[in-house]
């Protein structure tokens, strides 16, 4: 265990150095040592998608998948990236349907994972199914306030970056903001205003009595 633990880690290493067939055959050496471990399956499917081999990633993700249905005990989170890389090929695969399900068991594990309610928003966008995509964007936004940035960028997107509904999900706080300013600044103003007009009855006076 320790050494496909190793194995594993020489895999991510080369990953960052954009060695990514050294760092699949790492992947593959530590699953030849332990052929129940799913952390060296979800990064082989990781790359394999970053790679952009989908359907060897969702070949992989079936082996992986496999795993969890003979030993129920292991790690959830893995099963559960798993999952979003497959839906992420299934995406590519432009399977949209295929890829909503793989969303779904994402988050039949964690309703919070931010990258799958948003990804689901991608696809209900492509589809065209407006109220869902609005639905699970703002779930996204909710759970990373990031998104709200990346959406008007994201060409999914790109059929409703004019859409009323749409910009008022991703441009409402700074429609709040901008409320709050103009409110300050209005009162502000009102007060500098009757400042202005007490200090002139005042001089008036002053001068009057003088």
């Amino acid at each position: 265990k320790d050494e496909a633990s190793y194995w594993i880690s020489q895999g991510v290493c080369l990953e960052r150095v954009k060695q990514n067939d050294q760092a699949l055959a790492c992947y593959d050496q530590a699953i030849s040592l332990e052929p129940s471990n799913v952390i060296a399956y979800s990064n082989k499917i990781g790359k394999l998608v970053g790679l952009r081999r989908y359907q060897e990633a969702l070949t992989t993700v079936a082996i992986g998948l496999e795993l969890y249905n003979t030993q129920p005990a292991l790690n959830l989170k893995w099963k559960k990236i798993m999952h979003y890389h497959e839906g992420l090929a299934f995406f590519h695969l432009k399977k949209y349907e295929e890829a909503q399900q793989a969303y779904d068991k994402t988050l039949q594990i964690d309703v919070t994972f931010a990258s799958a309610l948003f990804n689901k928003a991608c696809v209900y966008a492509l589809q065209h199914n407006k109220a869902s995509m609005l639905t699970y964007l703002q779930q996204a936004i909710d759970q990373k306030p990031e998104y709200r940035q990346d959406a008007p960028k994201d060409e999914d997107f790109a059929a409703y970056w004019q859409d009323p509904d749409f910009l008022a999900l991703i441009d409402g706080w700074m429609v709040i903001l901008f409320r709050f300013a103009y409110c300050s600044i209005a009162k502000w103003l009102r007060e500098a205003k009757q400042n202005y007009r007490l200090n002139k009855t005042t001089n008036s006076w002053l001068r009057t009595t003088n």
